[in-house]
C-alpha cells in the first residue's frame, strides 16, 4: 500500500510538471495573431479614421465653434481640410490665428510634419501638411486665438 501511495505521489508530480511545460509553451507560442495589443499598426493600405466629412465642434470654453471638412476621409501619411471658424453665436470670425497640433499619446510623439494653416477669405482656412504617419489613435489639438480670446479644441480619433 505504501508503495502505491509513492507511485500515485510521482504520477501526480510528473502530470503536473508536464502540465505546467504545456501551459508555458504554449504561452510562448511564435503565433501571435491572438495576442491582444492596446494599438494596432496593422498592415492596412489605407488607414481609416472615424472623423470623416464635416464634424462640427465647439472649443474647450464654447468661445469659437469649428465646422472641420475633412472630405471622405483622414488616411495614415498626408492630410488637408478645411476649417470655418465662427464666434460662440455662430458668427464668422476672421483674421485668427489657427495652431493644429497633431499628437500620438500612445507613442509619446507628434507628426513627422508641420501643419500649414491659411486664411482662404473671412472665415474659412485651409490647413494642410497634416501627417500621420503610422496608425493608432491620435489627438489633434486645435488652437484659436483672436483678439483677447484664446481656446481649444481636441479631438481624438483612430487611424485605421
Amino acid at each position: 500500500m505504501e508503495k502505491m501511495r509513492s507511485l500515485w505521489g510521482e504520477i501526480n508530480l510528473i502530470s503536473s510538471i508536464v502540465l505546467v511545460i504545456f501551459l508555458v509553451s504554449a504561452g510562448c507560442s511564435e503565433d501571435s495573431s491572438n495576442v491582444v495589443t492596446d494599438h494596432d499598426h496593422g498592415s492596412h493600405d489605407h488607414g481609416v479614421v472615424e472623423l470623416k466629412g464635416i464634424v462640427s465642434k465647439h472649443t474647450t470654453n464654447q468661445m469659437f465653434m469649428l465646422k472641420l471638412d475633412f472630405g471622405v476621409k483622414l488616411v495614415k501619411g498626408m492630410n488637408s481640410f478645411t476649417l470655418t471658424l465662427m464666434n460662440h453665436d455662430g458668427k464668422a470670425v476672421s483674421g485668427a490665428q489657427i495652431e493644429v497640433i497633431p499628437f500620438m499619446t500612445a507613442h509619446n510623439h507628434g507628426s513627422s510634419a508641420k501643419p500649414v494653416v491659411t486664411t482662404q477669405g473671412g472665415e474659412k482656412y485651409l490647413v494642410e501638411n497634416v501627417v500621420f504617419q503610422m496608425m493608432g489613435e491620435w489627438d489633434m489639438t486645435i488652437k484659436v486665438s483672436q483678439g483677447k480670446m484664446s481656446d481649444e479644441l481636441k479631438l481624438t480619433f483612430s487611424i485605421k
